[in-house]
């Protein structure tokens, strides 16, 4: 089974229309998706959409990069996932 990361986190409607479909592919494909941000408001969309747990996985990630931050600033800070 193919497995595929995702950056929940990234997107004007993150996390919430990114974790929809990501639950809509859980359902429809075999693809494995590791989901990867703030584990807390994944798992509030999940609670809300039809999914199948067996292809969803999160990784928590504390620190988000904002569309306005400057990248050597991001990737200065050792709380990111970069």
């Amino acid at each position: 089974m193919p497995i595929v990361a995702v950056d929940a986190m990234s997107g004007a409607t993150a996390p919430d229309e990114v974790v929809k479909g990501i639950a809509l592919v859980s359902l429809t494909t075999d693809v494995e998706c590791l989901v990867v941000g703030d584990e807390q408001r994944i798992q509030s969309v999940l609670e809300h959409v039809p999914y199948n747990p067996e292809h969803i996985q999160v990784l928590h990630c504390r620190g988000a990069i904002g569309p306005t931050e400057d990248l050597r600033t991001a990737l200065a800070r050792r709380d990111t996932s970069l």
